[in-house]
């Protein structure tokens, strides 16, 4: 007698005969999640997809091969990477370490503050902002090491940025205190926006981790205070994510209290700012088209109406994986030129009551994998009859929340 010798559904099965008929080699019927018609040609049979995940299959086992090769060689330089040095008098290998790692083979850590951040800017998809990760040494407020991040929400929203900041010594000075502080600046206006401090609550580890999530707020608040002393070349102000208080020194001023003056010899371009100094060198940010160390370096102009329909081009950071010239769009148009119309939608309140905001969840149907959401947020005045939103995208379906 067959246990699992019929599709009906057999109630009268115990839960070790369920478990067993459970275990089947049939392949698993395509799940359909939304569909706005009966048809699914579209669907590729199941022998085509099995055929296809064997092909991808096989493409990897070859790479791991290639891999397992070369991977004697690769080891002497533990997580570096090996390079030939080729000169005159001796031919020979050397490593290159990442940040974290230091030593003849990159067989050492360094002690630092590893930084896992998400940045949003709900309000501001087109504005690119300049954001500065200093590690601090609270007791005399000097830089150890900082970082800097170019982010523009319409093109960033989501990425997670993995920073290593390294302390001035090896070892570090485990009888002060540390701390992070971000400063974030807005490039086009070249703004500051507000700080945002993380102390280091366990100093005595020689890797402190920690996870950010960078919310820059939909209008400038800047709290000041009367708590420190920091003289005539600085204002005191409280952090974003906390009361507590410290010195916003200005433009070529830095140190406790603000009382250490830029260094002479090296300075930032005109036209950038000044946030700090470290190894004697000032950190500096750049305004939209300069860059390098002290923003004297300037971005190859963008082509000539590159971006249609009033959009404005600008150059990325030439460190980053997509370099080249943008476009940001003006609202009701997108693409790489922004020479696409967006679907523009009119929402009127007639014989209703005026929300205060609305919630728009623009839902696009798939087939055979699960729906995707994509919600807009609107603000509402107080005698607006009527609002507009435009989308890029395409959806199936629209449901609008009133607030």
């Amino acid at each position: 007698m067959r246990l699992c010798s019929s599709n009906v559904p057999n109630f009268n099965r115990s839960k070790e005969e369920e478990f067993f008929c459970g275990l089947t080699t049939t392949a698993p019927k395509i799940k359909t999640y939304f569909i706005l018609s009966s048809q699914l040609d579209y669907t590729l049979p199941f022998e085509s997809q099995k055929e296809h995940k064997f092909q991808q299959k096989t493409i990897v086992n070859e790479n791991n091969f290639v891999r397992t090769n070369n991977f004697t060689w690769a080891q002497q330089c533990k997580r570096g990477l090996r390079v030939h040095v080729n000169s005159e008098d001796n031919n020979t290998y050397k490593c290159f370490c990442p940040p974290a790692y230091y030593g003849n083979t990159c067989e050492y850590q360094n002690q630092r503050v590893s930084i896992t951040i998400q940045i949003r800017a709900i309000a501001y998809w087109q504005t690119m902002f300049s954001i500065v990760l200093l590690l601090i040494n609270n007791n005399d407020q000097t830089i150890e090491s900082y970082a800097k991040i170019e982010f523009i929400s319409i093109q960033d929203c989501g990425i997670k940025y993995h920073i290593n900041l390294l302390y001035s010594t090896r070892p570090k000075d485990e009888s002060r205190n540390y701390s992070i502080r971000i400063d974030v600046f807005d490039r086009h206006s070249m703004e500051y926006r507000g700080s945002w401090d993380y102390p280091i609550v366990f100093p005595f580890l020689p890797v402190n981790r920690m996870a950010i999530i960078l919310v820059i707020p939909a209008h400038q608040l800047q709290s000041t205070c009367n708590t420190l002393n920091c003289g005539s070349h600085g204002q005191c102000l409280l952090f974003m994510n906390s009361d507590r208080s410290f010195c916003k020194c200005n433009d070529g001023w830095s140190g406790k209290g603000c009382m250490i003056a830029g260094s002479s010899k090296f300075h930032c371009a005109p036209n950038s700012l000044s946030v700090g100094t470290n190894r004697d060198r000032p950190i500096c940010v750049c305004p939209l088209g300069k860059f390098g160390s002290r923003c004297y370096l300037k971005h190859p102009s963008c082509p000539d109406n590159m971006c249609k329909n009033g959009g404005t081009c600008i150059v990325r950071d030439e460190r980053m994986p997509s370099w080249k010239p943008i476009c940001i769009c003006m609202e009701s148009y997108s693409g790489t030129n922004c020479a696409t119309k967006d679907t523009k939608i009119d929402i009127s309140f007639e014989k209703l009551p005026i929300p205060s905001a609305i919630l728009f969840h623009f839902i696009t149907a798939h087939g055979d994998k699960p729906e995707s959401r994509v919600t807009s947020f609107k603000k509402i005045a107080v005698d607006q009859m009527s609002t507009t939103i435009y989308i890029s995208t395409m959806f199936h379906l629209i449901f609008v929340e009133f607030f």
